[in-house]
C-alpha cells in the first residue's frame, strides 16, 4: 500500500484535471432569459442569445418588441459582463450594464441603470436562467 506522501502527487493531478474540466465546462453560449420592466413600468421577460467564439463573447437580446446588440461583452473567469443600449424619450440613450457570474444553467449578479429623473446610476440583483 502507498503511503501518504507517495499519493500527494497522483492526488493534486486529479484535483488539477477536474477543475480543467470544469473551467472547460463553463461556456455561457446559449439562450438566457429573466425578468425586466419595460419604459412603461410594466413587467417583462427579456431574451438574450450569447455566442463564445474563439474567447469573443457576442450576443443580442430581445426586450419587447425591439432586437438589441449587446455591447462590451466580456467573458473573464467565469463572469459574463455586457451593456444593453437603447434609445427613449426622444433621442435619449438608456445604457443597462449587466456582470454576472456563470454556474451551469444560472448567471447571478447586478445590474446597474440610471433612475429618473436626475440618471442617478442605482444597481440591482440579476439572475438569468438558460432556456433548454
Amino acid at each position: 500500500m502507498k503511503s501518504l506522501p507517495n499519493l500527494l502527487p497522483t492526488l493534486f493531478v486529479l484535483f488539477a484535471l477536474t477543475v480543467a474540466a470544469r473551467a472547460a465546462d463553463a461556456d455561457p453560449s446559449g439562450k438566457w432569459t429573466w425578468s425586466g420592466i419595460t419604459g412603461q413600468g410594466s413587467p417583462t421577460t427579456i431574451t438574450a442569445q450569447l455566442t463564445l467564439k474563439d474567447g469573443a463573447l457576442s450576443g443580442t437580446a430581445d426586450h419587447g418588441d425591439a432586437k438589441i446588440a449587446l455591447t462590451t461583452l466580456s467573458f473573464k473567469d467565469g463572469v459574463v459582463a455586457f451593456s444593453v443600449s437603447r434609445e427613449i424619450h426622444g433621442g435619449m440613450i438608456f445604457e443597462e450594464k449587466y456582470s454576472g457570474k456563470l454556474d451551469s444553467d444560472s448567471i447571478t449578479g447586478t445590474v446597474t441603470r440610471p433612475t429618473p429623473p436626475a440618471g442617478e446610476i442605482a444597481a440591482a440583483p440579476w439572475k438569468a436562467v438558460r432556456a433548454h
